[in-house]
C-alpha cells in the first residue's frame, strides 16, 4: 500500500513516500529553495564547446548545460531547454532540449512520438490504455507518456487537452527574446498526488486535510515524521555506516561517485541478498546520483552471482528515477548509474555528505519546535550559526512561524542544539 506523509513546518514542507509502511523516497521543498526541475526555459546559447556540450543563459548567475544538441548550435541562438537536474554549488543546471510536460498520470514529450504505456503495468492494461489513448495523440509528435498511476484514473482526456493547451501557451512564446521563463511544472505535492495516487494520505495539521480533501483517505496524525519513525529513520539512512541483517554497510557518498562496503559474518549469500535489497532501497531514498559501486562479500560461482545481480536489479526495479545496472567490474564491484536529479539527501541537509547538519536544517528544526511552543513571547537560544541563519537567509520562514520570539545565540551551543523558552 502507498502512502503520502505530508508535515508543512515554518519554511519547508516534508514529505515522505511509504510502501507497506517503510519509507522509500523523502522530498523537502524549502522556503526559497524550491526544485526547478521540470522548469522550461527559451536560453542563449553563450559558449559551445564541440564534442562536450553547450552553455546556456537562462537568466542564473551559472550558465546551464546541455550535453548533446539536436542541431548544430551556434552561439547567441535561442533554444528551449527543461531543467533535468538542479544546479550544484557553482554548477549550473543541466538542460535537455526534450521537453515534457508531466500532468501526473499522463505527460506530454517531444522526445518521441506515440503513446508510451508504463511496464510495470500487466500487459491488458498495457494494451487497454493505447486503445482508448491512441485516437488522441496519432502517430505525430508530441508524444504521450501513459503513467502507473493512469489505471485509476478516469480523467485521461482532461488531462491531456490540458497539456496540450500548455504547450500551445510555450509554443506562443518561443518568439521573444531569451533569457526567458516559458513554463514550470505544478508543486511536488500536487505532482506526487498525481503520479502515486496513494492509497492514504497522512497530514500533519487541519488546514493540510482541508486542502487535500477528495484526493483520497486522509488521516491526520500529529507530527507525522515523528509520530511515524520517519524523524529516526532520516538519521539513521544519513549515517555512514548501517545495519542490516548479518552485518552492516559503509557507505562512502561523493559528488560524482558513491561507494558502498558489505561486511558481516556467517552466511554470505544471505548477506548479499539483504545487502542488496537494502541498497536498492537507500539509493532512491538518499536520492544518490552517478556511479554507484556496491563491494559484495566474495561468493564463488557464475551461478551464485547471477543471483545476487538479480537481487540487486530487483531491488532498483521500482526506482522512477531509472538504475542502469552495469554488472561486474574486473574487480569484481558491482556497478551502477543512476541519473542525478537534484543534490543527495545528505547534501540537502548536511554542510557535506557525511559532516553535521547545516544552519538550514538546524533552523528548521529550531522552528519546528517554535511552532508547537505554547505560552506568548519566547525566546530561542541557539548556536551563533543558526540564529545567523535565522536572522538572514531563515528569515521568511521565522515569520512563517508567526510567534513574538527572541533569538538568542549561545556560544556554548553546538549547532543542532536549541532551547524554546518562555518570557
Amino acid at each position: 500500500m502507498t502512502e503520502l506523509v505530508v508535515e508543512r513546518n515554518p519554511g519547508e514542507t516534508r514529505l515522505a513516500i511509504r510502501e507497506d509502511g517503510r519509507t522509500v523516497e523523502l522530498r523537502f521543498d524549502r522556503l526559497g529553495s524550491t526544485s526547478r526541475i521540470g522548469s522550461i526555459f527559451l536560453a542563449r546559447a553563450i559558449r559551445i564547446e564541440p564534442g562536450i556540450g553547450a552553455f546556456l543563459d537562462i537568466g542564473d548567475r551559472a550558465p546551464a548545460f546541455l550535453p548533446e544538441a539536436k542541431e548544430r548550435l551556434v552561439e547567441g541562438a535561442a533554444v528551449a531547454v527543461q531543467i533535468v537536474a538542479d544546479a550544484v554549488a557553482d554548477k549550473g543546471p543541466e538542460v535537455t532540449q526534450s521537453l515534457t510536460l508531466d500532468g501526473g498520470a499522463l505527460a506530454l514529450t517531444t522526445a518521441q512520438p506515440g503513446v508510451s504505456v508504463s511496464r510495470q503495468l500487466p500487459e491488458s492494461q498495457r494494451k487497454r490504455l493505447r486503445v482508448r489513448l491512441k485516437p488522441l495523440v496519432g502517430d505525430e509528435a508530441p508524444g504521450m507518456l501513459v503513467r502507473t498511476s493512469a489505471r485509476e484514473s478516469d480523467e485521461l482526456e482532461a488531462i491531456w487537452r490540458q497539456l496540450l493547451d500548455e504547450r500551445r501557451k510555450i509554443e506562443s512564446r518561443l518568439k521573444g527574446k531569451p533569457p526567458l521563463h516559458l513554463w514550470s511544472p505544478p508543486d511536488q505535492l500536487t505532482l506526487l498526488l498525481h503520479q502515486l495516487r496513494p492509497a492514504q494520505l497522512i497530514v500533519g495539521d487541519a488546514a493540510l486535510a482541508a486542502r487535500l480533501r477528495g484526493q483520497g483517505v486522509i488521516e491526520k496524525v500529529e507530527r507525522p515524521f515523528e509520530t511515524l519513525g520517519i524523524e529516526d529513520e532520516i538519521a539513521r539512512v544519513l549515517s555512514r555506516e548501517i545495519d542490516i541483517p548479518g552485518g552492516r554497510l559503509l557507505i562512502e557518498e561523493g559528488e560524482t561517485l558513491t561507494a558502498i562496503d558489505i561486511n558481516g559474518a556467517g552466511d554470505r549469500m544471505a548477506l548479499c541478498l539483504a545487502a542488496a535489497c537494502e541498497v536498492g532501497r537507500l539509493i532512491r531514498l538518499r536520492n544518490l546520483g552517478g556511479t554507484l559501486l556496491v563491494d559484495f562479500p566474495f561468493v564463488d560461482g557464475k551461478a551464485a552471482r547471477a543471483k545476487i545481480e538479480q537481487a540487486m536489479k530487483d531491488a532498483v526495479g521500482d526506482d522512477p528515477i531509472g538504475v542502469e545496472c552495469l554488472g561486474w567490474t574486473r574487480t569484481g564491484l558491482y556497478e551502477m548509474t543512476r541519473p542525478k536529479r537534484g543534490p543527495s539527501l545528505a547534501a540537502l541537509l548536511r554542510e557535506q555528505p557525511g559532516s553535521r547538519v547545516s544552519a538550514e536544517t538546524a533552523g528548521l528544526a529550531a522552528l519546528r519546535a517554535l511552532a508547537r511552543a505554547e505560552g506568548g513571547k519566547l525566546r530561542l537560544v541557539a548556536s551563533w550559526e543558526v540564529i545567523a541563519w535565522l536572522e538572514g537567509a531563515g528569515a521568511p520562514s521565522l515569520a512563517e512561524a508567526g510567534r513574538a520570539v527572541a533569538l538568542v545565540a549561545e556560544a556554548g551551543y553546538g549547532r543542532e542544539r536549541f532551547e524554546v523558552m518562555r518570557g
